[in-house]
């Protein structure tokens, strides 16, 4: 019993620092925001069904689940405005993972591609003879893809198309246009719009990026263990010394931290 109860009092402990903390940071719980985690909680489950029989296994009732909800929803935006990143911590990132900001070398590409290779040899014909090689993309290509924009592959990597095509991109110089050749699903011609060699990006264009890697990778880290460090450091004082105890094992410590919140029970 003592076991149980020392549990119940963590979760009440829990509640009362999450509620502190959000009054502080001016956190408000709306009802879309329960709504959202009541249904990521029950997704994670299966059904409503699975959810309901969860809680009722565990003894909780439907205030108890409403708490519980509301306690997932103010942890969630507390840390998300607690976590900080630093520009120092955004540089050493982007130091530490250069090869996640570079390229070995990019074509700016247009595709047209055809079911036969005699439609291939006409169109070749066509651009031959000054045809626009987008306009003729745009009516005739049979790739879904890139058709309604004018055959543009934008810029691509060798691996990001089938080896034929990439091959014959990497090949072509800024402005050429190649011969008809044999692609997975067809026949193709290829139109090399731009060149950039291998490089990594400036840490100005991928900063957000980085920050945003960062930020969800500390939000992770600091919702695991936001609630463990808030209850070291709050004074909760107990007056059954057995309860005491229990709620000190649970805690792994041997007696209460001392902060400024202070609860009894």
């Amino acid at each position: 019993m003592a076991e149980a109860g020392a549990g119940a009092l963590r979760t009440l402990v829990n509640h009362a620092l999450l509620e502190r903390r959000a009054r502080g940071l001016g956190i408000r719980v709306t009802q879309a925001m329960l709504d959202a985690e009541r249904k990521e909680a029950i997704a994670q489950v299966g059904t409503e069904q699975d959810w309901q029989r969860r809680l009722a296994a565990q003894h909780q009732t439907k205030e108890d689940a409403e708490r519980g909800l509301r306690d997932e929803v103010l942890l969630d935006e507390i840390v998300t405005r607690e976590v900080q990143v630093t520009l120092d911590e955004i540089q050493r990132y982007y130091r530490d993972h250069q090869s996640q900001f570079s390229h070995k070398g990019r074509v700016h590409a247009r595709l047209i591609l055809l079911e036969t290779k005699q439609n291939a040899d006409e169109i070749y014909k066509v651009l031959e003879l000054g045809g626009p090689f987008d306009v003729w993309a745009h009516n005739v290509s049979v790739d879904p893809g890139s058709k309604d924009r004018g055959g543009d592959l934008g810029w691509i990597e060798r691996g990001d198309y089938a080896r034929e095509i990439t091959d014959v991109a990497f090949s072509l110089k800024k402005g050429e246009y190649s011969r008809p050749f044999k692609a997975p699903d067809g026949w193709a011609l290829v139109k090399c719009e731009g060149i950039e060699a291998g490089a990594v990006k400036p840490l100005d264009e991928v900063r957000d990026e980085v920050s945003a890697v960062l930020r969800a990778r500390l939000t992770t880290e600091l919702r695991a263990t936001w609630l463990d460090d808030a209850r070291a450091k709050a004074k909760v004082a107990i007056r059954d010394p057995r309860l005491r105890r229990r709620y000190d094992a649970l805690q792994g410590t041997e007696g209460p931290a001392f902060a400024p919140f202070q609860t009894f029970f």
